[in-house]
């Protein structure tokens, strides 16, 4: 009779949230000064490295929109054979993209290509430039036959070159905090979508091929110093091999995230293949999804500033309302036009792209959490995300190529997604609950669960010996006991000066967790959690848990 209390505080601890800091301007200023906001203290780091990445991460999103984003290659000129040319690019750059992904982990595994960053991003150069030179060769021949093998070629290259610019880029943003990966993310993102859009909306024909040029030089040069700035190819920067201990950490903390990201790039795969059944569409396409790409830079910015500590928000709350978001879409997708179409590829584009910057910034801690190199941690995920993007991408594309999608073909094209959609979401939060439960068994046996779970215990108690009784509301529990915590920790502190990651950490600390546990919940190092809690015990005055949990407990009496 009654239910389980371990589970009434497991569930408690994933949902509790950080404290969030005040959001007035003079609150926001100083924020800024602390070198443990959220933000990183920006003016407490290199600001030229930052800046530095930023920019040269903006010219790579330039570059990888200009050679056939959504399917469009704005720098070539008007020809009579465009469609066949697309076709045949597409083909081939749709199998390279994520198959070099797949490759560079294994080559991260076996060779430690971290450790030769310089020549990865030279290989880079040379696959991507090869590329367009085979592109615009490919419209000096005479016949379809030629001019196929010339394309196919081409996509090949650049789908392998812009791959490893990629991880060139991620193997940059790993060596650094989580604050400068936010802030270069947000700043690239924001400044290529602005570029691409004056690029695109230009009237003479030489400027995106100009624009392309210039943009690749600078990627570049860029990429280089930004690897000389964090030092991201020098060998201590490369984590040992990893192990299967270490590999089966990595995918229980990674496969849900994983799977619920690549079910967000099925549907960015798909969206703007329905409306590519004419060439003219690309430009159009293209122009509205920079606003998207911009929007997305502004939605990351504001909800990494928010829940960057909470990792549990972005793979929980932020895929059930995507998941809610795009299904909709879907569905309404028999029901009208090209123009909303239109406006439906920029929402699922949106939308993953946010996804995709979480990423980037997810692989960074994981690779950092677990001790697993960096680019094997990308290489697999990101091979995995971008592959159901391309393979959303091509399924529609070629399809919509040979047959004209009526009411009856987008029914069944929402009716699948939708489908693929809810199965991903019910699995990962059935496996979540599995896991819930599994760690929860751990607690009633920890040897300090302070003030908290000895409350949990008398009540516990008191339902085990009224068995008569019906069982209190597992819910109202929940919330009364994740409150009372809160308040305390919030409160503390607030009095005390803590940041939002050590209000957090506080939090796990009076429920009596170990560093390893805490490090392993925020995807943070245990070197990095010593260093909170000293913080924290510091600002507190004492110097141990027990003090903590001694404070807690008396700071008023749980209710």
């Amino acid at each position: 009779m009654g239910y389980h209390i371990d589970r009434v505080i497991f569930v408690f601890q994933a949902e509790t949230k950080a404290i969030a800091p005040e959001k007035t301007p003079t609150a926001l200023f100083a924020g800024l000064q602390s070198k443990e906001h959220p933000l990183g203290g920006l003016m407490h780091r290199n600001k030229s490295t930052i800046l530095l990445c930023a920019i040269g991460y903006t010219f790579h999103l330039v570059v990888i929109s200009l050679i056939g984003w959504n399917g469009t290659l704005l720098f070539l000129p008007e020809f009579a054979d465009a469609e066949n040319v697309l076709y045949w690019f597409n083909a081939t750059q749709l199998i390279a993209f994520p198959v070099t992904f797949f490759i560079g982990a294994l080559a991260s595994q076996k060779w430690a290509i971290e450790c030769h960053a310089k020549v990865l991003a030279l290989a880079a150069t040379f696959f991507s430039a090869a590329g367009v030179a085979v592109l615009f060769a490919c419209l000096s021949q005479g016949d379809a036959k030629s001019i196929g093998l010339f394309a196919s070629l081409a996509g090949l290259l650049t789908g392998t070159g812009n791959s490893m610019f990629f991880l060139s880029w991620q193997n940059v943003l790993a060596v650094q905090d989580d604050s400068s990966i936010g802030i270069e993310l947000t700043i690239g993102t924001g400044a290529a979508g602005a570029i691409y859009l004056v690029v695109i909306q230009s009237k003479p024909e030489w400027l995106p091929l100009a624009v392309l040029v210039v943009a690749f030089v600078a990627n570049v040069v860029l990429l280089v110093l930004s690897i000389d700035a964090t030092k991201a190819g020098e060998p201590g920067s490369c984590a040992p091999k990893a192990r299967k201990k270490e590999f089966a950490q990595l995918f229980d903390k990674l496969w849900q995230p994983a799977l619920c990201i690549a079910s967000l790039a099925l549907a960015r795969g798909i969206a703007p293949a329905l409306v590519l059944d004419d060439p003219v569409y690309g430009s159009t396409l293209s122009t509205l999804m920079t606003f998207g790409r911009l929007a997305s830079a502004v939605l990351f910015f504001v909800l990494w500033r928010k829940y960057s500590p909470n990792m549990s928000f972005w793979t929980d709350r932020l895929y059930s309302i995507a998941v809610v978001l795009v299904a909709t879409g879907f569905v309404l997708l028999p029901l009208f036009g090209k123009e909303y179409q239109f406006v439906f590829a920029i929402a699922a584009y949106t939308i993953f792209s946010v996804a995709s910057l979480f990423m980037m910034f997810l692989c960074a801690a994981a690779a950092r959490s677990c001790g697993i190199r960096p680019l094997t941690v990308y290489g697999l995920f990101g091979g995995f995300v971008y592959a159901f993007s391309r393979a959303g991408f091509a399924t529609t594309y070629f399809a919509h190529m040979q047959v004209e999608l009526g009411v009856v073909q987008l029914l069944m094209v929402a009716l699948v997604s939708v489908y693929i959609l809810l199965l991903i979401y019910f699995v990962s939060r059935r496996k979540q609950g599995v896991a819930l439960g599994r760690r929860g068994q751990d607690i009633e046996s920890a040897p300090d669960s302070g003030a908290l779970a000895s409350w949990l215990s008398d009540a516990d108690s008191a339902s085990m010996m009224d068995s008569d009784d019906e069982p209190d509301e597992p819910a109202s529990i929940v919330l009364s006991v994740k409150d009372a915590l809160h308040d305390r920790c919030s409160a503390m502190a607030e009095e005390s000066g803590l940041s939002a990651r050590e209000a957090e950490i506080m939090e796990y600390l009076a429920l009596g967790r170990s560093v390893p546990y805490i490090a392993e919940a925020l995807y943070i190092s245990e070197n990095t959690v010593r260093t909170h809690c000293k913080s924290i015990y510091r600002k507190l005055g004492i110097h141990s848990k027990s003090e903590l949990m001694d404070l807690v407990d008396n700071s008023k009496t749980l209710s």
